[in-house]
């Protein structure tokens, strides 16, 4: 929600607020789930990914159907559940990608935290 408020966050009315901002950052804690699992941190970025992104999803299927363009990226836009796909698929794949990869990068040098090792 402070994203919302504090960062120009963009919605159609309350419902998009509540899903967009609320449930879908909410839904990264999912990630939670492998609290305990060092060798899966990438899974857990994914995971977390993953359900923003059917939240998002969902929401574009819902709320901003209404507002699907004629055209978009250069396709027909005949169906809103293709354009939310396309939409919100569009920028949640480049940020799950991130997000597994610098978790994969950065479980060799925080391995010895993670195992709970002394750092001399």
């Amino acid at each position: 929600m402070l994203k919302y408020f504090v960062a120009s966050g963009f919605a159609i009315d309350w419902v998009s607020i509540i899903l967009d901002y609320a449930v879908a950052y909410a839904a990264v804690g999912l990630a939670g789930l492998f609290k305990h699992k060092d060798k899966q941190v990438w899974l857990a970025a994914l995971v977390g990914s993953v359900a923003r992104f059917i939240v998002h999803y969902i929401s574009g299927v819902t709320v901003y159907a209404r507002w699907m363009p004629e055209k978009f990226m250069g396709m027909k836009m005949t169906s809103p559940f293709f354009y939310s796909l396309i939409y919100n698929g569009g920028y949640m794949l480049p940020c799950a990608v991130l997000a597994v990869v610098v978790c994969l990068a950065l479980m060799v040098p925080l391995k010895k935290f993670l195992r709970g090792e002394d750092l001399r």
